[in-house]
């Protein structure tokens, strides 16, 4: 059964159908972002203008910095917290579980620039 309002049903129960329509669109939206492999804060505003919400606050700013930075750039605390931020943004709570690449972040330190390169040999 799909959820659509229609003229026959009574005023409120439309609403109560549409608010369930904008809650499906939103995760959906937040979800594919999540999937995208990087931030994108215009989702965010989307989404708020959506639901009638105006983020603001620590957790918006720190989103809003993140824009277009990739998942596996950020480091792992940063970007499991996305999810929270983004609750906290627009006050959805999380009805399914968002997913980050759990992909390996390259350590770059002096250290590590500076050893050696290995190569393989196979056996012919």
């Amino acid at each position: 059964m799909a959820l659509e309002a229609t003229p026959r049903q009574p005023m409120e129960a439309r609403h109560i159908i549409m608010d369930k329509i904008k809650e499906i669109a939103a995760l959906t939206a937040l979800n594919d972002m999540m999937a995208k492999g990087w931030f994108d804060i215009c989702v965010i505003n989307k989404v708020a203008d959506l639901i009638d919400v105006n983020p603001s606050g620590d957790a918006y700013r720190i989103l809003a910095v993140l824009h277009c930075i990739h998942y596996d750039k950020m480091p792992a605390d940063l970007r499991d917290s996305i999810p929270d931020l983004v609750q906290q943004c627009l006050g959805i709570a999380p009805i399914f579980q968002f997913k980050t690449l759990n992909q390996k972040v390259i350590d770059v330190t002096p250290e590590r620039r500076s050893e050696k390169r290995r190569w393989l040999r196979l056996p012919r």
